[in-house]
C-alpha cells in the first residue's frame, strides 16, 4: 500500500503490475463485457479475421504487451493466438495481434 500511496519516487512499475493481474483475473472470469472508455476518438473498426501472429503497430497508440502473467504463468501473445484465446486478452493484452485496434 505504502508504494502505491507514496508514488515510489515516480516508479509507477507496482501499479501497473498489480492492474495486469488484477485485469486479467477480471477477463478470465467471465467479466469480458467490460466497455472501453470514450476518449471522444472513434475507435478502428477490427479487420474480419486476427492476425497470424504478435505484431507490433508502427504508429498509434494499440499495440501488443511483449509479455503478460495469466494464473501465475508469463504468457505472450502468441500464445492467446494458438490457445485461441483472442476473446479473453485481445482488448488490452494482445490487440494488434487479434485485430482489435
Amino acid at each position: 500500500v505504502q508504494n502505491f500511496a507514496s508514488g515510489n519516487r515516480n516508479d509507477n512499475a507496482a501499479f501497473f503490475d498489480a492492474f495486469q493481474v488484477a485485469w486479467t483475473l477480471a477477463v478470465e472470469n467471465g467479466h469480458d463485457v467490460l466497455n472501453d472508455l470514450d476518449c471522444g476518438v472513434e475507435p478502428t473498426p477490427p479487420p474480419n479475421s486476427p492476425s497470424t501472429g504478435p505484431v507490433q503497430e508502427p504508429t498509434g497508440g494499440c499495440s501488443d504487451l511483449e509479455q503478460f502473467i495469466v494464473n501465475g504463468v508469463i504468457r505472450d501473445c502468441q500464445w492467446v493466438l494458438n490457445k485461441d484465446k483472442c476473446h479473453n486478452f485481445g482488448q488490452v493484452e494482445c490487440p494488434v495481434s487479434c485485430g482489435t485496434c
